[in-house]
């Protein structure tokens, strides 16, 4: 069975989903046209924003807090680098962990301003280490929020890994329970063609697939993929 079998699979069950950002705060929409062109700059900031509110929590949050910072008017470069702490974190408060979340994003906005003087376009101009590196320089920013960011706003072929892909992978025996991140991702990288697309698609439908299906008490009787799964084997022989 391999890896890219797998992403077919996904894509015939769910379909594209054309990750990220949201259309607008009244509704949660993606549109094909972001596969046909490089993001803008609010978009950049869109995406960057919501790399770090997604740490430790799930979607459906991230784009409740999308969603106010968007009907607030707050999610502008500007308003970002002025606006206090605490108002910051009551509007995103639907992320949870929202204190320390208000920080990092403003760290962010901050550095990148600086560094960039607000053409955060000229990070598309760095070699992917160069960018990787200057990201996780940034307090706040992680292995996974900085590869969010350098796949779907700028487009470098990195495969993201998040804990739906290691609790899926884990399952269907590809990955071992405790693989560090970077092992999981260049294990990706190893099996498949390193193309920005494909890795938008399968991470967003690996999240779609742990959110409905493969979850941490997993529902393997509705599973298509249940006939490659070690666990939903294993699960199987315990029910007899």
């Amino acid at each position: 069975m391999s890896l890219y079998r797998i992403y077919e699979m996904l894509l015939n069950e769910y379909g594209y989903q054309y990750w990220w950002p949201i259309v607008d705060h009244e509704q949660c929409l993606y549109l094909e046209e972001y596969t046909k062109r490089e993001r803008t700059e609010e978009e950049i900031l869109e995406i960057m924003v919501g790399a770090i509110l997604t740490q430790n929590t799930a979607w459906d949050n991230v784009v409740k807090a999308l969603k106010e910072l968007k009907k607030k008017k707050i999610l502008e470069k500007e308003v970002l680098k002025e606006i206090v702490i605490s108002e910051l974190s009551e509007t995103i408060r639907a992320s949870g962990y929202y204190n320390q979340k208000a920080k990092k994003i403003k760290e962010l906005v901050n550095s990148l301003s600086s560094i960039f003087q607000n053409q955060w376009m000229k990070l598309k101009s760095y070699s992917l280490e160069e960018a990787r590196n200057l990201l996780l320089s940034i307090w706040g920013v992680g292995k996974e929020t900085a590869d969010s960011v350098l796949l779907y706003a700028y487009g470098f072929p990195l495969f993201v890994v998040d804990s739906y892909t290691k609790r899926i992978f884990y399952r269907l025996g590809f990955l071992n329970e405790n693989t560090l991140y970077d092992e999981a991702q260049t294990f990706f990288h190893d099996h498949l063609k390193l193309d920005k697309r494909l890795f938008q698609e399968y991470h967003a439908l690996i999240v779609e697939f742990g959110k409905k299906i493969c979850k941490s008490r997993p529902l393997c009787n509705e599973c298509f993929l249940k006939v490659f799964c070690n666990f939903a084997k294993l699960a199987s022989i315990d029910a007899h």
